[in-house]
């Protein structure tokens, strides 16, 4: 659900194109492990806000390919695991700039 801002050199970019200047970005990277089942619990479905994404990017899609993208993403999760866990990415972006002054 990060696309727009999911690493520093898209962040870089869009600050970038807003004409800023005296960028500075800071990653902050924290995260824990999580039990599959938790991680399960993370699908979003099409009803789930998507922040920055209108419309849904799961709103076009049919019930059944819906119901595949779950299964994809649950299939995807069993091959992330480990005997932790399912390590669960909490990386933080702090982005700073300020207009240019007139």
């Amino acid at each position: 659900m990060s696309q727009p801002t999911g690493t520093v050199e898209k962040c870089q970019k869009l600050l970038d194109k807003a004409s800023l200047e005296l960028i500075e970005i800071k990653v902050e990277q924290d995260g824990n492990y999580i039990s599959l089942e938790s991680a399960k619990k993370m699908w979003a479905g099409k009803y789930h806000p998507a922040p920055g994404q209108y419309p849904h990017p799961l709103s076009k899609l049919s019930t059944e390919q819906l119901n595949q993208a779950k299964l994809e993403f649950e299939n995807e999760l069993k091959s992330l695991q480990t005997d932790q866990g399912i390590w669960n990415d909490i990386t933080t972006f702090y982005i700073y700039g300020r207009k240019p002054k007139v």
